[in-house]
């Protein structure tokens, strides 16, 4: 994992009721939720298997939550736990962010 204040995107990049992947480098990716309670990062593995979320560089969010492209699971952006799919119960692995002026950086 990045280090603490490594910047990781805008604020602004990351729409309301909405999720966007972001490379950190070195190969790790991080998934940014953002709801009316603030913004929140999720490692882009899924529990079920280790492969990230999405397919391409987008990845689907409806409804407060993150889809896998794989296996159809699907993850609350409050708490990345899977709530339908192959590892329900099972969690994404957080990363803790923290918004500094218009930037989210890690925590």
């Amino acid at each position: 994992m990045a280090p603490s204040g490594t910047d990781v995107c805008a604020l602004a990049d990351v729409a309301l009721d909405g999720a966007i992947v972001v490379a950190l480098g070195g190969g790790s990716e991080i998934i940014i939720v953002r709801d009316a309670a603030g913004v929140r990062g999720y490692n882009n593995v899924c529990p079920h298997m280790p492969l990230p979320l999405n397919i391409d560089r987008r990845i689907y969010a409806h409804e407060r939550h993150v889809h896998c492209d794989h296996h159809f699971a699907v993850f609350r952006f409050s708490d990345g736990v899977c709530t339908a799919g192959a590892c329900q119960g099972k969690s994404l692995t957080a990363i803790p962010l923290a918004v500094a002026g218009e930037r989210v950086k890690i925590a």
